[in-house]
Parts: C-alpha cells; structure tokens; sequence
C-alpha cells in the first residue's frame, strides 16, 4: 500500500514538474495596392524555437476596399517549401513538418490596401527547454541617460533574444536601451536559448520613466516632501553642498536649526534631488529640549530617558552610518531600555513625543 501511495506521489509531482509550455511568435506586413503590384505582400517567421512538440500556424489575409474589408487569398510555405493555399483566416497544423524552421505567407491578389498577419504557436515539450531569463524591472528619471538592458543567463541557455511584444514580432540579440523622454511604462520580453537552438519562455522587464515631485512643503517646524512611496535622505544646503542628516531618512522631516534643507528622493535608480528650502524662523515650543533628559551617557547597559511633560516616545537609534540599529515604540517615560547588544561607538537617537521630535547624540561602551 505504501508503495502504490508514494508511486502516485511521483507521478503528481512528474505531473507539476514536466509542463508543456507555448511559445508564440507573431508577424504582419501591409502595403497600398500599388506597392502590391510592383513588390508583393509576404512575411516570413524564421527565428522559432527548435524544440517543438507541435506546431500551428493562424494565416489571415486582408483586402480593403470599397469601405470594406474581406478575406484576401494567400499561399504559406513551410520550411521554405509551397505546403499549401488559403483564404483568409485559416488555422493549419504543421506538426508534420517538425522541425521547422520557417513559415511564410504571400498574398496572391492585389486590393486598394492589403494586410497579412502571420502567428506561429509552438508547443514544447516537457523539461526541454531552458528556464526563463531573471531580469527586474527598471526605474529612470524623465531624459536620463539609458543603458541596455540586462537579463541573466542560465544553464543550459548561451543567449539571449530580445523582444518587442510579447507575442515575438521579431527579436535582437543587441539588449535594446530603452527611451527615457516619455513618462510611463514600456514592457520588453527576453527569451534565453541553447546551444541547440531550443528557446525559453519570455521574462518581461518593465521600465518605468518617472519624475519624483520633490516639492517640500512646511507645517510648522516639519518639512515634508510631496513624492510617497520612495526612500528619502533630508540633508543641509551649504551653497553647492549638500550634507545628508544622519536618521533623516523618512518623507517628513522634524527640523531643530534654523538653516536651508533639501532631500534627495528615490524611486528605483531615478534620484531627484529637491530646491532647498530655507528655515528662517522655529517653532520654539516644540523644542523645548530642557525637560528631556538621557542618562547614563556614555552607557553600558541600561539606558533611561526622563520623558518631561510626554507620557511615552517612539525611538529610534541609528549608527555613524545612518542605519537603523534599533527602534522602540511606545516608551514610558525612565522606563530602562537594555542597550548592551549594541557595538560600542556613537549613536544618534531620535525620540518621537507628542511635544515634537528631539535628537541626542548616545555613546555605547
């Protein structure tokens, strides 16, 4: 019986494991009925997956004319060989000429506009072709400057092949490099192969042109930038420099001197970085630091802090780099907090009250 149990165990698990996938590849041509009679009408697909499982092949040909359209006659060739004739839209099964390597249509009458369209389904057989590229999506500023894009290969795949569609109209193996002069999102596909020719499922990139709205606006002593869901480094404008403010990494930021601020704000590799904003004047009553006290500093194992006229504060504690170290939510006031865990140095420790926001520089031996 345990047999007969762990047997139908594998065969789900083969099941999950070996599915087929379809690749679809896709193809159309127009041209006046003058470019008709002197050129022709024909698209061919030449650049299909050679493992193949099955394979069909959707033939429509269009004719416009008199305010209408209809069916245009057509002839397809598979592996460059006339296999047959049609009329417009035809769905024909070419498994039997596996492997193939190409399929084209020609339309063979002429109308005031005619229109081929040409798509190829592949079918693949389970566990024979290679995993889909690892890629991630790409984040630009509105005109940066763009680089190609990247997708990683793995075994057994040797190379890339870069779509525009996701249907496969055509493919580069050159990465495109994306346009930055539009906001918005474009999506492209990348397929990886092996040394056999045998083609993955598409991974999409999707690239993102945006312009992070860096407008700082006050309330009083809190600035706050317009720009959510992006990460943020506030800082101080001296003339051309800009010197981030250790802990000031939140989309609002408290204040305590008078001077002039700006922020830096990132959404995925695009950084903006705002106009600074000059601080002439402080709201005095939310920084009546006197009644807050921090003891023991330096300190070595318990910490108190004395929250005055608040009840309880928000903590955070962050090291020389900036980095959150610790945070605690909701402290009474001389309620002890155990800081032996923390490496002795400087700490920056940020106290959220009701009154305001209020700093203190905490040394950790």
């Amino acid at each position: 019986m345990k047999q007969i149990y762990l047997h139908v165990i594998f065969l789900l698990l083969v099941g999950i494991q070996a599915q087929a996938q379809t690749l679809s590849y896709n193809q159309r041509a127009t041209a006046t009925g003058a470019d008709y009679l002197a050129n022709g009408l024909e698209t061919t697909i030449d650049y299909l997956s050679t493992c193949q499982e099955s394979v069909t092949a959707t033939f429509d040909s269009r004719d416009y004319g008199n305010g209408i359209w209809s069916g245009g006659d057509f002839d397809y060739y598979v592996n460059g060989t006339l296999a047959g004739s049609g009329s417009g839209v035809q769905t024909i099964d070419l498994t039997s000429f596996i492997p193939v390597t190409s399929v084209q249509m020609r339309k063979t009458n002429s109308a005031n506009w005619n229109e081929v369209h040409l798509t190829v389904l592949i079918d693949l057989p389970a566990d024979s072709f290679p995993d889909a590229p690892v890629v991630s999506d790409v984040f630009y500023c509105q005109n940066a400057v763009a680089v190609p894009l990247t997708a990683t290969l793995s075994a057994p795949g040797v190379g890339l092949k870069w779509y525009t569609t996701e249907a496969g109209a055509g493919f580069s193996t050159t990465a495109p490099t994306p346009s930055t002069t539009t906001l918005g999102t474009v999506s492209y596909w990348v397929a990886q192969e092996d040394a056999d020719g045998c083609e993955s499922e598409r991974s999409v990139i999707e690239v993102h042109t945006v312009i992070n709205d860096t407008q700082i606006t006050q309330n009083g002593n809190e600035l706050s930038v317009a720009q959510a869901g992006a990460t943020y480094q506030w800082g101080i404008c001296q003339g051309s420099t800009f010197t981030p403010i250790v802990g000031a990494t939140t989309q609002t930021y408290m204040v305590d001197a008078i001077g002039s601020y700006a922020v830096d704000v990132t959404l995925g590799t695009c950084t903006s970085r705002s106009a600074c904003f000059d601080i002439t004047t402080l709201n005095t009553a939310s920084f009546d630091s006197s009644k807050i006290s921090v003891y023991p500093n330096p300190v070595q194992q318990n910490l108190f802090i004395d929250l005055g006229d608040s009840s309880k504060a928000n903590l955070i504690f962050f090291d020389v780099n900036g980095r959150r170290i610790l945070e605690i939510n909701h402290l009474q006031s001389n309620q002890g907090i155990d800081v032996s865990s923390l490496t002795p140095g400087f700490y920056l420790l940020q106290m959220e009250t009701s009154n305001g926001i209020f700093k203190r520089k905490i040394i950790k031996q």
